[in-house]
């Protein structure tokens, strides 16, 4: 799943939390080559940990 339909899924959530969570280790996109650029593919797993994360980020929880 790319970025775009995450973002489109959970309203308010930016790509720069996605992409410092994956930098924090929380999630693990695979890195497809399409053409000469590389993508971020996300699993329904990561998914879920962005839901959760966003959700308490949201509640003003840190994600530890």
């Amino acid at each position: 799943m790319e970025i775009k339909k995450i973002l489109d899924r959970l309203p308010g959530l930016s790509r720069d939390e996605v992409y410092w969570w994956e930098s924090a280790g929380y999630i693990h996109p695979q890195k497809v080559q399409r053409g000469k650029i590389q993508r971020r593919e996300y699993s329904e797993q990561d998914l879920k940990i962005i839901e959760i994360m966003s959700r308490y980020t949201k509640e003003g929880t840190t994600p530890k």
